[in-house]
């Protein structure tokens, strides 16, 4: 909700992560549905499809923003 970035795989050099439904919010899955191989997109996801509309702290969750390079998916992934 306050702009802050919270993660960066690039950042932990580890620009490639195998990613699994079970390990990323909705809204990130529903995206990389859409992508091709070799294609960047950003993804505006909005907290119902994030992580809930509401903080632990009672405050409100503002969107999750990913910035995504899809290199490679197999075949059967989306199935």
């Amino acid at each position: 909700a306050d702009g802050q970035l919270f993660d960066a795989s690039i950042n932990r050099g580890e620009p490639q992560v195998e990613v699994q439904q079970q390990n990323v919010p909705k809204g990130f899955w529903e995206g990389l549905k859409l992508m091709k191989a070799g294609e960047t997109r950003r993804f505006w996801v909005p907290p119902q499809l994030g992580y809930g509309s509401t903080r632990t702290d009672g405050g409100p969750c503002g969107p999750l923003i990913f910035d995504v390079n899809l290199e490679s998916f197999r075949s059967d992934f989306f199935r």
